[in-house]
């Protein structure tokens, strides 16, 4: 499944223009540094997590094309609510829970559309 997903991904990437690719590659970029902060976790206690996610969710830059929510491609995320950071409960992982601000948008697709 690992090298089908690989391929796929390729061959999307492929077909976009230069401006979708990059806009791509920033929407996952974002994502992954906040996923990120839960590998980073796992060495902290319990009671240090929290203030750990705050300090790394404060080092993270929204990229200049705002990304949207992978769930929900109708909302662009316009910030992340540092205070929200809370780490989960896990056997093997430290997942957390972040809240983004969110607006209204367009939608990826006709965002390029337009433009």
């Amino acid at each position: 499944l690992p090298a089908l997903s690989r391929r796929l991904k390729c061959r999307v990437l492929s077909e976009m223009g230069p401006m979708e690719q990059h806009s791509f590659m920033s929407q996952f970029r974002f994502f992954d540094s906040i996923t990120a902060i839960s590998g980073m976790l796992k060495p902290y206690k319990s009671d240090q997590r929290r203030a750990k996610i705050k300090e790394e969710l404060s080092k993270i830059q929204l990229p200049p094309q705002a990304p949207y929510l992978p769930t929900n491609p109708n909302c662009q995320v316009v910030a992340i609510d540092l205070n929200s950071g809370t780490p989960m409960q896990s056997a093997a992982k430290v997942p957390i829970l972040v809240t983004f601000i969110t607006a209204p948008y367009i939608g990826i697709d006709i965002h390029f559309i337009q433009m």
